[in-house]
């Protein structure tokens, strides 16, 4: 698991984002806070959060987003720190890997199996449903394909690991070809958790310029059902 800081200016909150698979920094960097230090939780090889601890007591609050695969990750964390601002998981799920309330595991264990450089490069594209912004974060990571791979089968073997739902705000996207639409619903709801839907893919933020509109949005959404 590595860190970076996107926003290390002095701001008294701190927001922790955990990534998706696959992820680098670069693309999240543009992104502008006047409210929060923004540091970036991705490449996922372990769980240890010893770090991420040490950093937050430097700040008055800290609140946690975790995107895709990232939000198994970020509940694991939150289950054992006290978080004391906004808990949001966006287009991802407690149990990622499921076959009611995640990827079910056959498509799952297919991209596992599958992954090549083509193979990463048309996942990119559906994540996002926009070939330059695919091209875009392509460029972006430098990483092999043996390294996503490492990562990816991580991923999947902490998935079923206990969590306990720490969330206090919920995103999901009707577009998201990663996660199945009506899986979300479903593990969501049954959590009773604040849902909101939105209209975008699963990569959702080409059209954000600063970290506050993630974390307080106003979108075109349509609550619940």
């Amino acid at each position: 698991m590595k860190t970076s800081w996107l926003i290390n200016a002095g701001n008294k909150e701190l927001l922790i984002f955990f990534a998706g698979w696959g992820q680098s920094p670069d693309y999240f960097k543009k992104f502008k806070s006047d409210q929060f230090d923004v540091l970036m939780v991705y490449h996922y090889q372990n769980i240890e959060f010893e770090l991420i601890n040490n950093i937050i007591e430097g700040y008055q609050t800290t609140h946690c987003l975790g995107w895709s695969f990232g939000v198994k990750v970020c509940d694991l964390f939150i289950d054992q720190a006290e978080i004391s601002g906004s808990k949001i998981a966006l287009n991802g799920s407690f149990l990622p890997v499921h076959e009611e309330y995640g990827i079910p595991k056959a498509i799952f264990q297919g991209t596992l199996d599958g992954l090549s450089q083509k193979n990463w490069e048309k996942f990119m594209f559906r994540i996002c449903g926009n070939k330059t912004l695919a091209e875009e974060l392509v460029n972006y990571n430098l990483r092999s394909i043996d390294t996503l791979k490492e990562e990816l089968q991580y991923l999947g073997e902490i998935s079923n690991l206990p969590s306990s739902n720490n969330f206090n705000s919920v995103q999901i996207s009707n577009k998201d070809r990663i996660f199945p639409i009506s899986n979300l619903k479903t593990a969501w709801e049954e959590k009773n958790a604040n849902l909101v839907t939105t209209n975008l893919p699963h990569f959702p933020f080409e059209s954000i310029t600063s970290w506050e509109e993630i974390v307080s949005p106003q979108p075109e959404v349509c609550h619940g059902n």
